[in-house]
């Protein structure tokens, strides 16, 4: 690996980095994630 050209050398540049993060968060705000609560733990127990 160490005989890599790009190998522990940054590909890109942070301003890079954050304008392809923002292209990706946008897409992203119509997903909604749901989370639930489960039963306490002796009814994740008896569950098991």
């Amino acid at each position: 690996m160490l005989s890599l050209s790009a190998y522990g050398r940054y590909e890109h540049t942070y301003e890079a980095m954050l304008a392809a993060q923002d292209e990706l968060v946008a897409p992203a705000g119509d997903r909604l994630t749901v989370l639930r609560l489960g039963p306490d733990l002796d009814g994740e127990l008896t569950d098991l």
